[in-house]
């Protein structure tokens, strides 16, 4: 079996949500665009002692994603780990309303990231802004691993923080959702856990079916989300959108509660080839494929695809996609590799 093929039956260049993938497709950009050093600020940011709150900001399919889950990553990966990330979806505007909406929305983000804690915990969360639960088996369980929405995360957790749990009662009145999150905040932080709240899907929710501004929304997230993780003092990333600049609202209230890093453009070059080459590489390596790109495309190809890149302002995204394409449209032609009419073929 060829590179080629190898790359084509593995789909190594296909997009994905999932945090995992991502994180282990991602290079870093201080080697992609030779300047920027975007995952280094906001890793030290993390470690520090003060609550950080940063915004991810880039257009579509720029890196955002893949840049903050592989920083959650390297957070979690590391001996003297605290961080507990909870990827919170806000793709419902009315999670937005006001701040016991938010807060049941992230009460019950937590109970569904079942891998977070220890089943007694998970139990007893889940009454939180439903019915009323009362909790009393006792539970050892100090790691578990379980796939949500494709999001695949292990979490480590402490007996004491079970016990913290054990007899907890949350109940259905919506008054109590602010100090019920505050309670799983504190319990968190007294098993040593350190709380991240990740929110990358922003443009979801905040841009209509035809690339509009949903200007409500979109102020529901920076009028009760953010200063409502704020006043726990945990840490935070959010993706945000160059489109969104036009909502005054908005600018106002994130430049007081976020600190703003932007994905950078990819350079022409680095110092082993084009960017994309890299990119590419790492790809290939994450789903198991022992080759490099040049195994797989023509030079040409390659130089097309940065083309490409910059022509869709820096959508990395589509571009891979578009790569996995002509990879599969070479396959198909028992190619030895991808060819400038395989992408044309792709790109029609």
């Amino acid at each position: 079996m060829n590179a080629l093929t190898e790359a084509h039956r593995a789909a190594a260049l296909a997009s994905t949500v999932d945090p995992v993938a991502l994180a282990a497709a991602h290079v870093h950009f201080d080697r992609l665009s030779g300047t920027a050093e975007l995952e280094h600020v906001l890793f030290n940011a993390l470690r520090g002692s003060a609550a950080a709150r940063f915004e991810i900001h880039g257009p579509d399919g720029a890196g955002k994603s893949s840049t903050i889950a592989r920083v959650v990553r390297d957070l979690t990966a590391l001996d003297d780990a605290a961080h507990e990330a909870l990827w919170l979806s806000v793709g419902d505007p009315r999670a937005l309303d006001g701040t016991l909406a938010f807060a049941q929305h992230l009460i019950a983000t937590v109970a569904g990231q079942a891998y977070r804690f220890a089943s007694n915990i998970q139990a007893a969360i889940q009454g939180a802004g439903a019915d009323e639960v009362t909790v009393h088996e006792e539970q050892t369980t100090r790691h578990a691993e379980i796939a949500v929405d494709a999001r695949v995360i292990s979490g480590r957790y402490g007996l004491d923080l079970a016990e913290r749990f054990s007899d907890l009662k949350w109940g259905a009145q919506p008054q109590s959702a602010k100090s019920d999150l505050e309670a799983i905040v504190t319990a968190l932080r007294v098993a040593g856990r350190r709380p991240l709240v990740v929110i990358d899907d922003t443009e979801k929710f905040a841009l209509t079916a035809d690339g509009a501004i949903d200007e409500e929304a979109l102020v529901g997230l920076v009028a009760h989300a953010i200063p409502m993780m704020a006043e726990l003092g945990v840490d935070v990333l959010v993706a945000t959108h160059p489109r969104f600049a036009g909502c005054a609202a908005y600018e106002k209230a994130r430049t007081k509660w976020l600190k703003r890093t932007s994905i950078p453009s990819l350079s022409l070059r680095v110092d082993d080839g084009l960017p994309l080459g890299a990119i590419i590489n790492r790809h290939l390596a994450a789903h198991g494929v022992q080759s490099r790109w040049s195994e797989i495309f023509e030079p040409t190809v390659l130089h097309q695809l940065q083309t490409l890149y910059f022509a869709n302002d820096r959508n990395l995204r589509t571009v891979l996609d578009r790569a996995q394409a002509s990879v599969d449209i070479g396959a198909a032609d028992a190619a030895a590799l991808v060819r400038p009419n395989h992408l044309y073929r792709a790109l029609a």
